[in-house]
């Protein structure tokens, strides 16, 4: 009688950047990964929002105060203290690449065992998503984690999902 193997963990990354304006001086790339608490976590964030006064505006047009309230109100959320990854670069015009290393990175920090993750980019294009895809495959080969083959390939939602300028690339565990 053999044994069934474990249900795959469903995660999801968000990942975003910010600094290309900077021509390389300083590059952020910021990874949130999540699972079951996915849907809890978007609720409280809608939550301090309104209560900060940010409300559902863009980050750049949204006052200064505001920004700061929603950036200290969701400082000490126990959940994101396990979920949120970032890499701070500097001196680099190498963006498709660090955004797929930081993501691979974070990945291969909280997972342990078989999952599966969805990956949202903010502000990817969607001639892009094959080159961030064959990235990340690539990456998660180099860390010994199998041939780039047996990554299996990245999925492209036929719209966007969350929100425009969001692509999502579905990437299962070769080992799962």
């Amino acid at each position: 009688m053999g044994m069934t193997p474990p249900l795959p963990h469903k995660l999801y990354a968000y990942v975003d950047e910010s600094g290309q304006d900077t021509a390389g001086r300083l590059f952020v790339v910021s990874v949130l990964l999540l699972a079951e608490e996915r849907d809890a976590l978007l609720q409280r964030l809608e939550a301090l929002e309104a209560r900060s006064g940010k409300h559902n505006t863009k980050w750049q047009k949204t006052r200064h105060s505001y920004r700061q309230a929603y950036m200290e109100a969701i400082r000490d959320l126990p959940v994101l203290q396990q979920a949120l990854f970032f890499d701070i670069l500097q001196t680099t015009s190498d963006y498709m690449t660090l955004t797929a290393l930081t993501t691979a990175r974070a990945i291969q920090r909280k997972v342990h065992g078989p999952y599966k993750v969805t990956v949202f980019v903010d502000g990817l294009r969607r001639h892009e998503v094959p080159l961030f895809s064959k990235g990340l495959r690539r990456l998660w080969a180099g860390a010994g984690c199998g041939r780039a083959t047996d990554v299996g390939t990245s999925d492209v939602d036929s719209t966007p999902t969350a929100g425009p300028g969001h692509q999502a690339l579905k990437k299962k565990n070769p080992h799962g």
